[in-house]
């Protein structure tokens, strides 16, 4: 669920911290921010290793939107309704225009306070990123749609560089991201079915 970064040997422990949080968040499970936690901690200390600062903030960024999602979901936990649900016409235009200031914003800040080789590629994997993560912190089975499309740019990204078995990881994520899709618009049908609010 986060954006990727072609840096050391800690990519591939991050990976599959990745693939055990979309797991869990496919189950419904507030321990998948845990591992978004960590997979972030582990980057941003490796990027703060490699001077990188402007990659700092970004990754601080998701850091603060994980800890956001954690805290909505032990919340939403409590309440008698569905986790889970829609997003409203509203909350659909609103995850667009989030698509578009963060590809302004995170473009802007890879172009000039990084050496990222591909600024506009990895603007775009962090943009769809965010905002399926954003989705993912208020329930929305949207998120999973946002997530798989910064998936699949990803890979793109990977095979061009030829990381191979990121891409192949990176696959991974974006089944399981399908499949929670689908085990979210069932859980709601579910939920619906039983009387509930969604």
């Amino acid at each position: 669920m986060e954006p990727y970064i072609e840096i050391s040997f800690l990519q591939f422990p991050v990976l599959p911290f990745l693939i055990f949080q979309e797991l869990l968040a496919k189950k419904v499970s507030t321990y998948n921010y845990l591992f978004g936690i960590g997979s972030i901690l582990i980057l941003v200390w490796e990027l703060w290793l490699s001077r990188l600062y402007g990659e700092v903030g970004i990754y601080l960024i998701f850091l603060g939107v994980n800890i956001y999602g954690w805290s909505s979901w032990l919340i939403r936990k409590r309440k008698p309704k569905s986790l889970i649900s829609y997003s409203t016409c509203f909350e659909h235009r609103a995850s667009n225009l989030v698509v578009l200031c963060c590809l302004c914003g995170f473009s802007y800040l890879l172009r000039h306070y990084t050496n990222s080789e591909m600024p506009y590629w990895c603007a775009m994997i962090y943009s769809f990123s965010f905002t399926g993560m954003w989705l993912m912190a208020k329930g929305k089975i949207e998120s999973w749609i946002y997530i798989t499309i910064g998936n699949c740019i990803a890979i793109t990204l990977f095979v061009y560089k030829e990381l191979y078995i990121c891409a192949g990881q990176t696959i991974v994520l974006c089944i399981i991201g399908i499949s929670g899709y689908l085990k979210w618009q069932r859980k709601s049908s579910i939920v619906k079915d039983m009387g509930f609010d969604v």
